[in-house]
């Protein structure tokens, strides 16, 4: 807020004008920008020789439309609250002294609205229990014998698979992913490296069953403003198991997996020239945190007979 003290007799108040087409000599012409909103109050000091001007700042500034508005507006509000006047000026200068876009990528900076949710960690925590699954159903489809089955004669074989012993195994893997930007989410790529290893028996005549466990080391890599980087460790524990007859069978994994996330992103505001001139603003945001994930996997199929 600022006010104005005139000794003089004139109305300060009747001096403010909004228009530049009301615009004359004497007059007061509050001009806003496109984060800034000057406001003329007239309620709070009835002295007319006191002219107060309200500093709004706008929720949704000029040319800026998308998630990334509100955060410009927090930015202002919590750094005139702490005092901020580097981060305040910088987002002044974005925003008032250079362009609709650059005002829309601090906004973006703020609050990285650009930047997959979770840090792009969702579809890699989805993938590594798919694959972890699979392993499994691929362990189970390898000890099925019979001429009706991919592993042929007690070959120990699955299909398009290697050798797999029937008691203790262990099964490395790797996957690597690539999101392309969409809905205004920046694309990301990421590299999963990961091992499951079990054991099974047969404990009935066409009843085998098994326990496995595995370990999962993820790197995302997101293409934002931020250049957010997210590495997940995951760890999993499944049941599994199998029945065979000569010419059906059905098999089942039931598992649960623990994920921790942790993800760090970049701020980088360049100086400007101004005025006035503001400094480059430089940080780091970070975020830790841990999911729970259980898993349903149900499978069967039926020999028809040529």
């Amino acid at each position: 807020m600022i006010r104005v003290l005139n000794t003089a007799t004139t109305d300060l108040d009747a001096l403010v004008v909004t228009s530049s087409a009301n615009l004359a000599n004497g007059k007061i012409l509050l001009v806003d920008s496109a984060i800034i909103d000057l406001q003329h109050d007239t309620t709070t000091e009835a002295d007319t020789k006191i002219l107060t001007i309200k500093v709004v700042y706008k929720t949704t500034p000029d040319g800026v439309t998308g998630d990334e508005a509100p955060f410009l507006f927090a930015g202002l509000t919590a750094a005139d609250a702490t005092d901020d006047d580097i981060l305040f000026q910088a987002i002044l200068n974005a925003c008032d002294g250079t362009s609709p876009a650059a005002c829309a990528k601090m906004g973006k900076q703020i609050g990285g609205t650009d930047a997959a949710p979770g840090g792009g960690a969702a579809p890699v925590i989805a993938s590594i229990s798919t694959q972890t699954a699979n392993i499994m159903g691929t362990r189970m489809a390898s000890l099925r014998e019979g001429a009706n089955y991919a592993a042929g004669e007690a070959t120990g074989f699955a299909s398009g698979g290697g050798g797999l012993n029937k008691s203790v195994w262990i099964r490395p893997y790797t996957y690597h992913g690539d999101q392309g930007a969409r809905s205004g989410k920046a694309s990301s790529d990421s590299a999963t490296y990961g091992f499951v290893a079990g054991v099974d028996a047969m404990v009935l005549n066409a009843v085998r069953v098994g326990v496995a466990a595995g370990y999962a080391n993820t790197d995302v890599d997101v293409a934002d403003v931020r250049n957010t980087n997210t590495d997940i460790d995951s760890w999993q524990v499944s049941l599994y198991g199998d029945y065979t007859a000569d010419r059906w069978y059905v098999d089942g994994v039931i598992g649960y997996g623990r994920n921790n996330v942790d993800t760090v992103g970049t701020i980088a505001i360049p100086a400007t020239a101004g005025p006035p001139a503001t400094a480059a603003v430089n940080g780091t945001v970070s975020g830790d945190y841990d999911t729970d994930q259980f898993t349903l996997q149900l499978g069967g199929a039926a020999c028809r007979s040529t």
